[in-house]
């Protein structure tokens, strides 16, 4: 496993706060079957897609068909999914990182 996830926040977040947290959404890949499978389908849509990857990357202006609308739909409801998969995942790193502090200082006990 990646040394960086396994370091404590305080030991690491004064060198490279923005690393630490893609490091842990990058684990996602990995550890998460849900968060994998909802980027597999975004990214089959967009590949299959090429209007729609240039609204969505490109932001380009593209007119499109009831069904290319549809999918584009279903693209940004997966791009929620996967937000929320990782907002919960900082969430109880954001929890270890606290209780580790509190118990480094003395404010919990073991």
């Amino acid at each position: 496993m990646n040394k960086r996830i396994d370091e404590s926040f305080y030991e690491y977040a004064d060198r490279e706060f923005d690393a630490y947290l893609s490091d842990i959404i990058y684990a996602l890949n990995s550890s998460s079957e849900e968060y994998r499978k909802a980027k597999e389908k975004q990214t089959q849509i967009t590949r299959e897609n090429p209007k729609i990857s240039k609204v969505l990357y490109d932001k380009d202006i593209e007119v499109l068909s009831e069904d290319e609308l549809a999918l584009l739909l279903n693209v940004l409801d997966y791009e929620d999914e996967m937000r929320m998969i990782e907002e919960k995942e900082l969430f109880y790193r954001g929890s270890r990182e606290a209780t580790k502090f509190f118990l480094k200082t003395g404010i919990i006990k073991k």
